[in-house]
């Protein structure tokens, strides 16, 4: 079961399905539309005593929970076989295992702060790729008064959350993520008020400046929209880039990459995983081994991250074929003082989605000042930590 439906994504995904049918395998997949409904069909099959062979998922909080209510396969025998613990880095080894022991094989890191220009535009109008958050605000109307759409991006919640994340990097450096996360996390962390207060006036300045119907636009779609010309910039995590590569698209002409305005070297990743849902049928259980011995070969770990534009997490695999943004990624995965985990790592739970809500609410929502913005989601975050 998975929700990797778009384009760029499929062409990854057949990487790993190629392999399974050489190998003996025969592959019958559900895809879902999104993250949210596959995981309620996963659960859904859990309990009905269905599990599926294995499942899409991410690495840390979410996967976890699963671990601790023993619905997961216990990994480890082919770990200690394949060494994964030499190949893997120790932000990775910390977020795929489960009192000492693996519980999801990990495919790739994606860097979540990126910036995708449509290079043809941003060469039509002069323009240099914005640097901070406040030069994009004044080439927003220069783009506009083009005939190009600013910012492409859906109103889905998740895009709005990212785009926020890159926002407050770009306001108050890596120091306003970290409380961020401190917040979510514990409570402990106090958010800088002067901080989320700029962060939310530059996310509400950047509403105008989105497609117009972007209400129903899904995240793929806004990437097809700088794809095809039509807009200029989407800030989104590098598996937009795996889309520009399946439309024929060349990094570099067609379009660049550069991480969001004013994040400097911060990287946040997220850490794309299979997991094995525990069974007891011996042919579920065969097919369970055949793929998780396979996911971290060098193979497959170059192929399938080529096309996905996400980075090998096995330090072995050869990286020429990989381009500048990868190599950024690659380089980031080793730098603890830049390395930056997404939310979705280290939590799945209310606080989460009471940022997210926030978030979504202020920006479909423009009557509501930024500054009323900040105000409620402070106050709704410190409500969470309270009860």
């Amino acid at each position: 079961m998975h929700y990797w439906v778009s384009p760029g994504e499929q062409a990854a995904l057949h990487v790993i399905r190629k392999r399974f049918e050489a190998a003996g395998g025969e592959w019958i997949e559900t895809p879902l539309a999104n993250l949210d409904s596959m995981r309620s069909e996963v659960i859904n099959r859990i309990a009905e005593g269905l599990p599926p062979t294995l499942m899409q998922w991410h690495a840390g909080n979410s996967i976890m929970e699963l671990a601790e209510l023993d619905l997961v396969a216990d990994l480890e025998s082919i770990a200690q076989s394949q060494h994964w613990r030499s190949i893997l880095p120790q932000v990775v080894l910390d977020s795929v295992t489960h009192n000492g022991r693996f519980i999801v094989v990990p495919l790739n890191a994606h860097g979540e702060n990126w910036g995708w220009y449509n290079s043809a535009i941003y060469r039509e109008l002069n323009l240099h790729y914005p640097d901070s958050w406040d030069e994009f605000l004044a080439q927003a109307p220069i783009i506009a008064g083009a005939g190009y759409i600013p910012l492409a991006i859906g109103a889905s919640d998740w895009q709005i959350r990212l785009l926020f994340n890159d926002i407050l990097i770009g306001v108050g450096g890596r120091k306003a993520y970290l409380s961020l996360l401190g917040k979510i996390q514990s409570g402990d962390a106090e958010l800088d008020s002067a901080v989320l207060l700029r962060t939310m006036q530059i996310l509400g300045s950047l509403r105008q400046y989105a497609a117009p119907g972007a209400d129903n636009t899904s995240w793929d779609e806004a990437t097809r929209l700088v794809i095809n010309g039509q807009a200029a910039v989407q800030f989104m995590g590098d598996w937009a880039k795996g889309e520009f590569l399946s439309a024929g698209k060349v990094l570099g002409q067609d379009f660049d990459c550069q991480l969001a305005p004013g994040n400097g070297s911060a990287y946040m990743i997220v850490i794309d995983a299979i997991a094995f849902a525990k069974t007891a049928d011996p042919e579920q259980q065969t097919a369970q081994r055949l793929i998780a011995e396979s996911l971290l070969t060098p193979e497959i770990q170059r192929d399938f991250n080529l096309a996905k534009g996400s980075i090998p997490l096995n330090r072995g695999v050869e990286l020429d074929g990989f381009d500048k943004c990868s190599r950024r990624g690659i380089a980031a995965l080793n730098d603890d003082d830049n390395l930056l985990l997404s939310i979705s790592l280290i939590d799945s739970g209310r606080r989460t989605n009471v940022l997210t809500s926030s978030l979504l609410d202020f920006w479909l929502d423009t009557t509501i000042p930024p500054e009323q913005a900040a105000e409620h989601l402070a106050a709704a975050l410190n409500e969470q930590n309270n009860d």
